[in-house]
This record gives structure tokens, C-alpha cells and sequence, in this order.
């Protein structure tokens, strides 16, 4: 007898054991793997996440069962809006936020024609529709802003700060939707990591995204953390999706009311992402390689292939990305650019000059 019970107790120890094992891989190994490139797309790691990775997509549900997306929902109701525009016979619509109490509403540029005949409306979650205003969209987010034609205050969002967000932190997709029960929906999702890989980019386009798998309803969409805070706003455009973190929308809305979306800073060079493997050479995951470089700053000495780390001696960061940090160095005619090159850290002074780009219509 008491050798069974022994075993009973050591059976039962290795079973908690192993829960204890679990729950700290999830908890602590699953986004530290997810987070770096190397190990992100090792056939075990996308089998985790495919198993922690909850998307509720049931048409008829009025917001999943859990606790998380109903209090966003209870909290966001009268924040969240659905955004449509429509142009010659087609429509693109996508969820929104309040930005300003006078109904300003930031959207995913994705879903708005920039025809000027476009029409645009705002549903809210009450159902209640009303025209509205396309004012404004950012060059370097391509966050949109519109105004709803129906003075009143409004609840507004605030934003997440970007420390907060991690790879492996649940967020909560929400909506307005006129085809589901009460007009709003809420879906719980994974971060999967902040992607510092972008194949494309340009002095004057935000260069960090995150990795989050959403239901892709529509042509964009917002998504929360549980304290109710903005986490990012998502794009979708054919086959590809961009998800643009909060600093990325507050970077947008404060050039917005600043009135100088339009303009923006350029060093007269074009870069991408830098891939993970940058840290065998000393540097900076959150840095940039340049891709081609303007007659000016060539003479200066910068060369294609160069690794931007720091302007002005601030180190390139998560939050504080080279549109970012440039794009206050407006009132200056150069910044003290520091590259490396072959391994070897040089400080290069850059010439800058502002420039106006028009918006154009989206194919």
C-alpha cells in the first residue's frame, strides 16, 4: 500500500511538474523564440504558436467567450466605428478610432479611395450612419484621418505606449459590423513579434511593424491591448498586410494637427530594415541599411550598403525610428549621420531638406 501511494505521489509530481515546465515555455521561451528571426520559422515554434494562437471566426457569435475582448468591447463601444468609402461601383470599409472629441477618426489608409468623389461614411456602434470628410492622409504611416459630419463629443482612444508591446502579448481585434448580433464583434489575438524586416522602404516611410494574426474582416482594422489602450491599426491591401504599431498612429495624429502631414524631411537616401542576422557584425537590430543615395550626400562620403545606427548621436530604437528622430530635425540643414562600414563606426554630416509629395489615388 505504501508503495503504491509513493508512486501515486510521484506520478502526481511529475505531472505538475510538467504543467509548471508548460506554462513557463508559453510564458517566457515561446516569445522570446517567436521574437528573434532565426528561430521564429523553426517548424516547432510555428507548431506552438499555431496552438496558442486563438482566432474566433464564427459569423454568429457575438464576441468571443473570452473576458479580455468583452471588456474592450464594454469599455471601446462608443470609441470603435466602421469606416466605408465607396467609388465608382466599389467599396472598401474597415474599422476605426475616435482621435479628437470633435470626430476626428484615424483608419488604415488602405481603406479609403483618394479620388475626391469618393463618398465616406462612419457607422457607429449604435447603427447610427453619417457622412463623412476624407482631411487628411499621412505620408510617412499612410494613416488616414477623416471627420464625421455630425458635431458632438466624442470618446477617444488612448494609446498604448510602445514598451508595453510584446511578442507573445494577447490583443483584441475589434469592430463595428452591421451583420452581427449588437453591431460589434471582438477576436483574441497573439503578437507574434515586431518585424524588423521590411523588403522596401524609403526615408519617409514608418520602418517597424508588428506581427499579429488578425481575421481580416475588411480592409483594415484596429486591435487593443486588455487595458483598452490602441495597440495598432492594420492594413490590408490585396494579398499584403501592414500593422502599424500606436507610436506609429500618435506619430501620425500629431503630424496631422500640426498641420504638415504633407511635408517631410529627406536625407536623400532610400534604406530597408536591416535582417536579423546584424548583431554578428555589432549592430543594432533596430539600425538600416542604405540602398541608394542622392548626388549631395554621396559626395559627403555615405556609400550604398552603409548601416545608419544613430543620428545626431541618438541610437536608432523600437519607438524611435529614423522617420521619427528626422522628422524633428526639420528646422536644421544637416544631422551628424553615424554608419558603419566594413565593421568601422564613422560619423558622416548629411544635408536635408523638406519636401512636399502630393497625395495620389490608390490602384
Amino acid at each position: 500500500m505504501k508503495t503504491f501511494i509513493r508512486r501515486v505521489i510521484a506520478i502526481s509530481g511529475m505531472f505538475f511538474l510538467g504543467a509548471l515546465g508548460a506554462l513557463f515555455v508559453e510564458s517566457a521561451v515561446l516569445p522570446e523564440l517567436i521574437a528573434h528571426e532565426r528561430t521564429r520559422h523553426l517548424p516547432f515554434v510555428r507548431n506552438i504558436q499555431e496552438r496558442t494562437t486563438i482566432i474566433e471566426r464564427t459569423e454568429n457569435v457575438h464576441v468571443t467567450h473570452d473576458k479580455m475582448a468583452r471588456d474592450v468591447l464594454t469599455q471601446l463601444r462608443e470609441s470603435i466605428v466602421r469606416v466605408t468609402s465607396t467609388y465608382a461601383g466599389t467599396t472598401r470599409s474597415g474599422s476605426g478610432v475616435f482621435v479628437t472629441s470633435d470626430g476626428v477618426v484615424a483608419v488604415a489608409g488602405s481603406v479609403l479611395f483618394d479620388a475626391p468623389q469618393a463618398k465616406v461614411t462612419v457607422t457607429l456602434a449604435s447603427g447610427d450612419v453619417f457622412d463623412a470628410v476624407h482631411i487628411e492622409r499621412d505620408t510617412v504611416t499612410d494613416i488616414a484621418f477623416i471627420k464625421i459630419d455630425a458635431p458632438r463629443e466624442y470618446p477617444v482612444v488612448s494609446f498604448a505606449r510602445v514598451e508595453d508591446l510584446f511578442a507573445g502579448q494577447w490583443l483584441v481585434e475589434a469592430g463595428v459590423d452591421m451583420r452581427v448580433r449588437d453591431h460589434m464583434y471582438a477576436f483574441t489575438t497573439q503578437m507574434q513579434a515586431y518585424k524588423t524586416a521590411v523588403s522596401e522602404s524609403t526615408s519617409f516611410t514608418w520602418d517597424g511593424v508588428l506581427e499579429v494574426v488578425t481575421t481580416r474582416r475588411d480592409d483594415g482594422a484596429v486591435l487593443f491591448t486588455h487595458r483598452g489602450d490602441l495597440a495598432a491599426i492594420a492594413f490590408y491591401d490585396g494579398d499584403n498586410a501592414t500593422v502599424m504599431p500606436a507610436n506609429a498612429v500618435s506619430f501620425a495624429l500629431q503630424r496631422f494637427l500640426d498641420n504638415r502631414s504633407q511635408n517631410v524631411i529627406d536625407l536623400g537616401i532610400t534604406y530597408k530594415s536591416v535582417d536579423g542576422d546584424v548583431h554578428k557584425k555589432g549592430i543594432h537590430e533596430n539600425s538600416v541599411i542604405i540602398e541608394t543615395v542622392n548626388a549631395i550626400n554621396m559626395l559627403a562620403g555615405v556609400q550604398s550598403g552603409d548601416y545608419i545606427t544613430k543620428i545626431d548621436g541618438e541610437e536608432l530604437s523600437f519607438s524611435r525610428t529614423l522617420p521619427v528622430i528626422i522628422d524633428e530635425k526639420r528646422n536644421v540643414k544637416k544631422v551628424d549621420v553615424t554608419i558603419v562600414r566594413d565593421g568601422i563606426d564613422m560619423i558622416i554630416p548629411l544635408t536635408i531638406q523638406e519636401k512636399t509629395h502630393n497625395l495620389t489615388p490608390r490602384k
